[in-house]
């Protein structure tokens, strides 16, 4: 990619944009994500980060093989140019006939970024001088199964299926099928301390 022509200047885009007005949040630089990472995790103008993307793809109506890319974008680029095709990265493809088991599809991934993230050389067009860039993952997306098998949860229709606190849902009495959230004050937020708490428990009551 960056061998390309105009590609480094466009990941300037961020320093160049033109805002509708300072109090909107108009782009991923806006959120308090990409400004902590800029102040804690960027080495210095040459770090981009990514937004990455999953999902199941049928690839025949009578089979039930699905693939499942993992794609990353690179937010520095202007919009316009994020989701063009030659500058989508396919990071890994996995081919089953189940959804993927994310810590073994993640795994490889994870290693790979980690490495980034301390480095890698390129050369710009029309540069015989190396440059040395840190690539830092910030976002995900994906729809909303995907989501909970990727963050290894229950799905929406489970009790406690919500990523961010521990309410605890209820089927529906109109419909009987249904999971509803009713409004409660003071919930406890879902934290990576409880999270870990709740899968070592669950694993002990599977081995028991």
């Amino acid at each position: 990619m960056y061998s390309r022509p105009g590609f480094v200047e466009k990941l300037n885009y961020k320093n160049v944009r033109q805002k509708i007005d300072e109090s909107n949040l108009e782009d991923v630089y806006d959120s308090s994500v990409y400004r902590n990472a800029e102040q804690t995790v960027f080495k210095d103008s040459n770090s981009i980060s990514l937004t990455w993307y999953t999902d199941g793809i049928s690839i025949f109506e009578c089979s039930t093989y699905t693939l499942w890319p993992f794609l990353f974008v690179i937010n520095e680029l202007p919009p316009e140019e994020r989701f063009k095709p030659e500058n989508v990265i396919l990071g890994g493809l996995w081919g089953c006939n189940e959804k993927p088991h994310p810590n073994v599809f993640l795994l490889p991934l994870y290693s790979q970024l980690m490495s980034l993230s301390e480095g890698c050389k390129v050369k710009a067009f029309n540069s015989e001088v190396e440059m040395e860039v840190h690539v830092f993952l910030l976002f995900g997306t994906c729809d909303v199964p995907a989501k909970a098998s990727f963050m290894n949860m229950k799905g929406h229709s489970g009790y406690f299926s919500c990523p961010k606190c521990l309410i605890k849902g209820e089927k529906s009495p109109r419909t009987g099928n249904v999971m509803v959230f009713l409004h409660e004050d003071n919930l406890e937020p879902r934290t990576d301390k409880n999270y870990k708490e709740f899968v070592s428990e669950s694993v002990k009551i599977k081995d028991d």
